[in-house]
């Protein structure tokens, strides 16, 4: 079994479990030990490993999947993004070469489908 006891600061305030289980996945995907478009446990197996709450993990895997790390998909599971860009930030951005020139047309081509 996993602990989260290393993660808890020894002359500062408690941390909160969410937080430090947060902290211990986010780490495993910054060290690729989840790749991306990978599946990551249930939340029900991430509870059992670390002795946690599925309520608390809930919350862990939540706050991932606001900064971008992990994406749901109903009926499938969590997955690793393979980017912490959110998309909703990047829909907004308009392609122009300089400041001075008219907005670029933007242009999509399929180039295949596996």
């Amino acid at each position: 079994m996993n602990t989260l006891a290393h993660f808890t600061p020894i002359d500062g305030p408690p941390v909160p479990a969410y937080y430090r289980l947060q902290e211990a996945l986010r780490k495993k995907i910054e060290e690729m030990r989840w790749l991306p478009g990978e599946a990551i446990p249930s939340e029900r197996l991430i509870a059992g490993e670390y002795g946690l709450s599925i309520g608390t993990v809930k919350k862990a895997l939540g706050n991932l999947v606001y900064e971008g790390y992990l994406y749901r998909v109903q009926g499938k599971g969590t997955f690793v993004s393979g980017t912490t860009l959110r998309r909703g930030s990047l829909r907004y951005y308009r392609m122009m070469e300089s400041f001075a020139d008219a907005e670029a047309e933007l242009r999509v081509s399929l180039l295949g489908i596996s």
